[in-house]
This record gives structure tokens, C-alpha cells and sequence, in this order.
């Protein structure tokens, strides 16, 4: 299917610069297919990705949750690239303060009687009843979140990975695999080896990719937060994707990990949503080769005089290789000189794709007192523009979190089971049972 649908994209060379004989320098309309398209519809749509995923994660999916007081913009989580044990990650380290908040969504539910009556049945002392529907309709968003995220990450890291790398991208260690996120100081750094290259330069190829500060703010809290819920709920209701949800990225409660075919169809969706419907899979990885060429202007040499500007698109400037991710094997597998290298242009791939990212705002720390904040209710001070986000330092940045212990629901409810007032007549003797079932 992935085959198929790259086959209807505009083959190698279809996709170039327009170019203005009256200003040969200057690159801002992309030629596709013949049709025109400008390069500043492109920003706008990053600007738009980070606008409506932004408010999606804060002001819907954690409209009922208190953000942690931990400032996780400047918190450095303890780190291990020797640590191969199953499903671990920095997140799952316990002397990180990350562990300490995977229960705050469904705490946060519990101790808010208007969310309680949204989502809760009844609680027992054997069981809490969640209601369903309610549940599902949160999944969904979760799921529509993580869609418009990976297109995000797509855009915004620099060279785009491969549909196939990302399909397998892991957030903890599998069995046999190791994963794909970690923390590199204060950043988080996607890490993925391509095996198919060894053949032609003796060694494997190792790609890391730096999402900019502001996507890494979103991710901190995604995974912070929201993930232990889905993952929660996925194992509670029997759901697909509940064995693979604590250990690769892009997993769904409707159809489990993501396909190739899946992914090229929603990177398009998104495209089409957002009336850019030519900047497909393919079209998109041609024009950010592109972009990286004219406008980000970074190109530097590795010993085996390949550019790394291919690299991250998982090329050699000698022969475009369709590569394949491969989890890393140890944190020797890239020298410290090229994560430097690579993270450099990075930074210089923000600088051109968000363009107005120094002027954002801080971020809110409590969505659920935000209501009546202007960045809630589309409202901004006339110094500020409308378009604008949230701006974070070299955040601390994550990988992901330890699933939620089975009996983690029953036991909350029950702490919360105090601030139930039953209505009652005083006079009748009431059994510890019944206001625990109350």
C-alpha cells in the first residue's frame, strides 16, 4: 500500500524551486508537478500544527488535570545509554520526578466531582465502573493529538525520517531492541541506525533528529501525563495496541501500533485538512531536501565526505539508499562531534521552519485554572500576535513512562472517596459497605 501510494507522488525532480528570473536568489514558490506553490503556506501550516495541537493537549485532553508544579523546562532527568532492561527509559528511573506524576490524570479525574460524573459509573471496593463512551471520546482526542504530532515532529526536526523508521520508533527498550528516545543534556534526541548503508561504507549510519524547543514542551507533558492514562485504559478495556502502547510511539486504541501505509495516509490526511493537499509523504521529503539546500544553508562533511544534510534524510550524497531504522545497539553508536553537528543544523532548521518562535509566550503551568487566560480564549495583548506560542528553553526532555499498575483506579477512587457527600438521613444506620459502593 505504502508502494502504491508513493507511486501516485511526483517522482525525484518533479519538485524544485520556482525560480524568479528578476531574483535568481531569492527561493519562496516551490514548483510541483508544474503548480506553484508558496513556501510561506508551508510555515503557515507548522504555525497551525503547533497552534491546534497545543491547545488540544492543554486546554481539551488535560482540561481536568493540574500540570505539575515541577518546571520540567529546566528538570535534567538522570539518563542511561547502558541500561537495556525491558520497557525502561528515563521515565522509569525512580530517582526521576517524572514517575511521581503518571497517576495525575486519573487522580485528577477522581477529585473533580463534575469529571467524576462524567466518566464514572460507580466505584466499589472491588472495582471502579468507568463509563465507556466518556473514555473513548478522550482516547479519541488522544489519538487525534498523536496524528497531528507526528506530522509535527515530521516538519519541525529537520530532514524527515523515513515512514518506515518512524512505524517503528520506540519510547522504552524492547526485548531485543533498543529504543529510539533519549535525553541528550538538556534536549531530547530521536536516535535511529540505518544497517542497510554498512555494505557501502563499512558501518552503520546513525541519525539523530532534535525536535525545537517547543514541540519538546508538548512532548514532555504528553508523556508526563496522557500516556499512562491511554495506556491505562487500553489494558482496562481490553483494547488493540495494549501490548505495544508502553513501548513504541505511535500506538492507537483502535488499531494498535501504526503501518507504513497508515502513516503515509495520515501524514496526507493532515495535508488535505490544512489545504495543502500537494505537500504529500513523498513531495514533502523532496521539498525539505530543498529547503535544507537554499534556505537553511547547512552543509558539512563527515570523514567519508558524505553530507550530512543527506544523512538526515537518510541518503549518501553518492546513491539515495532506501534505508530502514534499526534500534541502536549503545551510546557509542554516534560520536559526540556529529550529535553536535547534527543538532547545530537542527537549530538552524527551527530558525527557518518557526520563524517567530522567539517571541512566545511562557507557558501556563495550570490549565485547569486557565479558563479565562487569554491564550485560552483566543484573546491576546495587541503587543503579541495571535499566531504566537508558548516559547521554552533548552527544555528537559523525555522519553516514556512506565504503564499504570492494574489496581491503580480502585485504589485513587478510594482515596477520594471522603470528598463523596452522600445524601442520606441522618437517623439511619449506614453500613461501611454501602458508602464505600455510595
Amino acid at each position: 500500500l505504502a508502494s502504491n501510494v508513493a507511486s501516485n507522488d511526483p517522482k525525484a525532480g518533479f519538485v524544485s524551486w520556482n525560480i524568479n528570473p528578476a531574483e535568481p536568489e531569492r527561493y519562496d514558490v516551490l514548483s510541483i508537478n508544474n503548480k506553484s506553490f508558496r513556501f510561506g503556506s508551508l510555515l503557515k501550516f507548522v504555525d497551525e500544527l503547533l497552534t491546534e495541537t497545543d491547545r488540544l493537549l492543554f486546554l481539551d485532553i488535560l482540561s481536568d488535570v493540574r500540570l505539575p508544579d515541577t518546571d520540567f523546562t529546566t528538570y535534567e532527568p538522570a539518563e542511561s545509554f547502558n541500561n537495556r532492561n525491558y520497557h525502561a527509559s528515563a521515565f522509569t528511573e525512580p530517582i526521576n520526578v517524572f514517575v511521581n506524576h503518571n497517576e495525575d490524570v486519573i487522580k485528577g479525574w477522581l477529585g473533580n466531582r463534575r469529571k467524576r460524573g462524567t466518566v464514572l459509573h460507580n466505584v466499589t471496593e472491588d472495582r471502579i465502573k468507568w463509563k465507556r463512551r466518556a473514555v473513548m471520546d478522550w482516547l479519541d482526542k488522544c489519538l487525534l493529538y498523536l496524528q497531528l504530532l507526528f506530522v509535527l515532529l515530521q516538519v519541525t526536526w529537520g530532514g524527515p525520517a523515513r515512514i518506515a523508521e518512524m512505524s517503528v520508533l520506540r519510547i522504552t527498550n524492547g526485548q531485543d531492541e533498543r529504543r529510539n528516545m533519549y535525553f541528550d543534556g538538556t534536549w531530547i534526541m530521536f536516535l535511529f541506525r540505518y544497517n542497510k548503508t554498512r555494505a557501502m561504507l563499512g558501518r552503520d549510519r546513525r541519525i539523530p533528529r532534535y525536535p525545537p524547543p517547543i514541540v519538546v514542551k508538548q512532548l514532555i507533558y504528553y508523556f508526563t501525563l496522557v500516556r499512562p492514562a491511554v495506556s491505562y485504559f487500553m489494558k482496562h478495556f481490553d483494547l488493540p495496541g495494549k501490548n505495544e502502547i508502553d513501548e513504541y510511539m505511535f500506538v492507537d486504541h483502535k488499531v494498535g501500533r501504526w503501518t507504513d501505509g497508515m502513516m503515509y495516509r495520515r501524514f496526507d490526511q493532515v495535508t488535505i485538512q490544512h489545504g495543502i493537499g500537494m505537500i504529500t509523504t513523498s513531495v514533502y521529503r523532496q521539498a525539505a531536501q530543498l529547503i535544507m539546500d537554499k534556505l537553511v544553508k547547512f552543509k558539512w562533511e563527515l570523514p567519508d565526505e558524505n553530507n550530512i544534510s543527506d544523512e538526515s534524510f537518510g541518503h549518501s550524497s553518492r546513491e539515495a539508499i532506501a534505508s530502514y531504522a534499526v534500534e541502536i545497539e549503545g551510546g557509542d553508536m554516534i560520536q559526540k562531534n556529529d550529535k553536535a553537528w547534527f543538532k547545530i543544523g537542527g537549530f538552524k532548521w527551527h530558525a527557518i521552519m518557526i520563524p517567530n518562535a522567539s517571541r512566545r509566550g511562557p507557558l501556563p503551568k495550570h490549565g485547569i485554572d486557565d479558563i479565562d487566560s487569554p491564550s485560552n480564549t483566543g484573546e491576546y495583548p495587541s503587543q503579541q500576535p495571535a499566531t504566537s506560542r508558548p516559547r521554552i528553553s533548552n527544555a528537559a526532555l523525555i522519553t516514556v513512562l512506565p504503564p499504570l499498575q492494574p489496581d491503580i483506579s480502585e485504589l485513587t477512587a478510594r482515596h477520594f472517596l471522603s470528598s463523596i457527600k452522600s445524601v442520606m438521613n441522618p437517623d439511619v444506620e449506614m453500613n461501611p459497605e454501602t458508602l464505600v459502593a455510595l
